[in-house]
């Protein structure tokens, strides 16, 4: 087991938060820890670069297929989706009241990046699953780069906003620099 170095303050301790497991798809066992200086709460031994792929890569998992299943949970999680998408929009409105360049870390399908360009943005999406961003490509006409991409990339553009929605928790080294 590693020890435990937050990614937020630094600290070296940690407690218990939840155990918990994947009904959704692996059946694994997963132990929720939280800091106890600052509270954040992340995964112990979330699986490596060369594994994670496979918790994505499922019909079911709608965030990155959005294969339009007519459930109620999927009518649940669109409607879950519109209303943030909305959200995160007011919330950059309430810093950011003009348009501008956005980057979207993460941006999985394109929803969000998708959302901002209908709203008068130049947006440009960054995400490492090829199917996911082959859909924000295609249905949003997103500008989409790969990590690698980025890294190259990161010093060539100013942009006046920078969004990593629910990307943290998928982060591989967050300690290193």
């Amino acid at each position: 087991m590693m020890d435990f170095l937050c990614p937020v303050c630094g600290n070296k301790q940690k407690k218990i938060f939840l155990k918990t497991k994947d009904f959704f798809l692996s059946q694994e066992d997963f132990t929720l820890s939280e800091c106890t200086k600052c509270s954040l709460i992340i995964t112990d031994n979330f699986p490596d670069e060369n594994k994670i792929g496979k918790y994505y890569k499922s019909e079911n998992y709608i965030s990155h297929s959005d294969n339009h299943q007519k459930s109620f949970f999927a009518s649940l999680y669109k409607t879950a989706r519109n209303i943030m998408l909305s959200r995160k929009y007011t919330m950059i409105k309430k810093h950011h009241d003009l348009t501008g360049s956005l980057l979207d870390v993460g941006c999985g399908t394109g929803y969000f990046a998708g959302y901002m360009k209908s709203k008068g943005w130049i947006t440009k999406g960054v995400e490492q699953d090829e199917g996911a961003a082959g859909f924000a490509k295609k249905n949003f006409g997103l500008h989409v780069i790969t990590p690698k991409e980025f890294l190259n990339d990161l010093h060539q553009e100013p942009y006046d906003v920078i969004t990593l929605w629910h990307v943290l928790e998928h982060l591989h080294r967050l300690n290193e620099n």
